[in-house]
């Protein structure tokens, strides 16, 4: 129901005292003044609503929706009300309803900006991609007037391989406001998927001149620099990194980040602060810091944890995150993980003579051993196409289902799809038959015991890739023309990984030719 006015004076001054309240920090007056409205006035939407505001800068979130639900009923035509309530209902994790309830709210707000950039990301975290930018594509439409809708939009492009599109909305902000800084770096970041990466620098670092003391400008500096192969450069603006919003947390101990002092006989704890690609990869630093003297120790999550149990070089004690704490005591120094190539002065060297550094458990060796005997003959070839589809560089990343029909009609091979999750149990293309495993892998361990003795691993590029190159497993590796800077712009070979072939695309997002090409390979023998 609509909202009504006030009954009476005394009740519209209460409510405005509440609302001033709110605006200047006074959490307790506001909370006084909104039940003293509520005593006279039950039907107030804005009282219950300053009364939701309130616990949740509490952090009683489950009250807040409560309180925020009782004023959206009152009231169902307050957009802001119900995008109070849609925050909070993602704050506690109820992502999809509170999706739904801004989608219902723009129907009749349909130029909420709050809302439709609060929707953009829910979308965003519920890794609905394509979503996301239709959304955007709405909401500049309706709010043409708002450069955060545009750029959000330009990003939101980028993300799903539109790079000349997300370009041109991003250079006419920066057409228009020369002077602010997202728009540069929002071109930037475009302009670098396009491959014009002179171009892409000047648009960086003009956005970092603008805002200087702005992290996640320099990152993406950091990452182009990278791609370039300017490591030295790169690792540097990486470090910035750690004053980004939505940077990982760090350990918090009482010893010293070790920022590249002696280190022998101490003990340096090293912190990934990522993926669990980036810790496949970036463990085999590891063995570098041991041959300095370091007694090294790893933090490692569960998911990890039964393969590096059987041990990586230099390694010498795997601590749970939880764990970590308890022992501060006993560390002298800790160190981010990514920060090691900076820190050990090897950032121009990826340590590929140190492969293969991964161990594989010879009780699930055996185990996979079995089942892969009883395959019929043929080389036994891997399959992964799809990361973690909440990654927002999944989509150009990923290779579509239907494109492995380019491998059909192969004689003499058994495929292997190692694919996990929902896309793992899709059909295969027409044509094309394989063993789905995907469901049985439990963790990385049970990939290493499989990949290790496979004849050959096909993959995006995604963790198991970087674990099947660290096992110094036979590998071919599907990279988009412009990819992740650890894969560098041109050549077949991986100086991270020694047996990693890479297959790029010749234009963005076009994987015909880059599976014609896999096909012509695995042909030639």
């Amino acid at each position: 129901m609509p909202s009504t006015p006030p009954p009476s004076p005394h009740i519209a001054q209460l409510l405005a005292q509440a609302e001033a309240a709110w605006n200047s920090g006074e959490l307790e007056r506001c909370e006084q003044l909104a039940r003293q409205t509520l005593s006279q006035w039950p039907e107030s939407a804005m009282a219950w609503n300053l009364l939701g505001m309130v616990a949740s800068r509490y952090g009683q979130l489950e009250q807040a929706a409560q309180l925020m639900a009782q004023a959206a009923k009152l009231d169902a035509t307050q957009a802001q009300i119900r995008t109070n309530l849609a925050i909070v209902l993602s704050q506690l994790g109820e992502l999809a309803q509170a999706s739904a309830l801004l989608a219902q709210t723009l129907e009749f707000a349909p130029e909420h900006e709050t809302a439709w950039q609060l929707l953009a990301q829910l979308l965003e975290m519920q890794g609905q991609f394509a979503e996301q930018a239709d959304v955007l594509r709405q909401a500049h439409a309706r709010c043409p007037g708002s450069l955060t809708l545009q750029l959000m939009l330009s990003d939101a492009l980028n993300t799903m391989g539109e790079h000349v599109q997300a370009a041109k909305l991003a250079a006419d902000v920066t057409h228009r406001y020369p002077k602010f800084a997202d728009g540069w770096s929002c071109l930037g970041c475009a302009q670098e998927k396009l491959g014009q990466i002179d171009a892409a620098r000047q648009s960086l670092q003009r956005a970092i001149a603008l805002k200087p003391q702005e992290g996640q400008l320099h990152v993406n500096l950091a990452h182009l620099e990278l791609l370039a192969g300017n490591f030295a450069d790169g690792w540097r603006e990486y470090e910035w990194r750690f004053s980004c919003q939505q940077s990982a947390p760090l350990p918090g101990l009482s010893a010293p980040r070790w920022q590249g002092e002696p280190i022998n006989g101490k003990v340096l704890l090293l912190w990934p602060e990522q993926g669990h690609g980036d810790t496949l990869q970036f463990c085999r630093y590891a063995q570098l810091l041991a041959t300095r003297g370091a007694r090294v120790w790893l933090v490692c999550v569960p998911a990890l944890w039964p393969l590096l149990a059987q041990g990586a070089p230099g390694i010498e004690r795997l601590l749970p995150p939880e764990q970590v704490a308890a022992e501060d005591g006993q560390v002298d120094f800790w160190a981010p993980l990514l920060s090691l190539p900076q820190l050990t002065e090897s950032g121009d060297d990826p340590l590929g003579y140190l492969v293969p550094y991964l161990q594989v458990e010879p009780q699930r060796q055996a185990r996979w051993r079995a089942r892969l005997d009883a395959l019929p003959p043929g080389r036994r070839i891997g399959l992964i196409w799809s990361g973690n589809p909440l990654n927002g560089n999944n989509p150009t990343r990923a290779l579509p289902r239907a494109q492995l029909a380019a491998l059909a009609g192969l004689d003499n091979v058994q495929w292997i799809s190692l694919q996990m999750g929902a896309e793992g149990r899709q059909a295969p293309p027409e044509g094309l038959s394989w063993h789905a495993w995907g469901d049985e892998i439990t963790d990385f361990a049970d990939t290493a015991a499989i990949v290790s003795q496979l004849d050959l691993l096909i993959s995006t590029d995604t963790g198991p890739a970087h674990l099947a190159g660290a096992l110094g497993a036979l590998t071919w590796l599907l990279v988009q023309r412009v990819p992740d800077w650890r894969w560098g712009l041109s050549g077949e070979s991986c100086a991270s990984y020694p047996s990693m072939r890479l297959f790029r695309q010749r234009e963005q997002g076009e994987w015909a030719s880059v599976m014609r090409a896999v096909r012509e390979a695995l042909l030639a023998g």
